[in-house]
């Protein structure tokens, strides 16, 4: 039986998983233009929620283990 608190790091992992990788509008730095220091839109929703870098990676880590059958 599930936990509660396992359920809830899957489906964070699941909606951050959902997420882009990367920032629209491709890499800039193949053009000699250094951009400015931009979140990708994961870093945005961890940081909005107060995530840290590894707990982004668990939660992502464990929302990709497949469930029970």
């Amino acid at each position: 039986m599930m936990r509660i608190k396992d359920r809830a790091w899957q489906r964070l992992g699941q909606l951050i998983d959902a997420l882009p990788k990367e920032t629209p509008g491709g890499d800039t730095r193949a053009k000699g233009v250094t951009p400015p220091p931009m979140l990708t839109p994961r870093q945005q929703a961890a940081q909005a929620a107060g995530l840290s870098r590894d707990q982004v990676k668990q939660a992502v880590n464990i929302a990709r283990v497949p469930a029970d059958t």
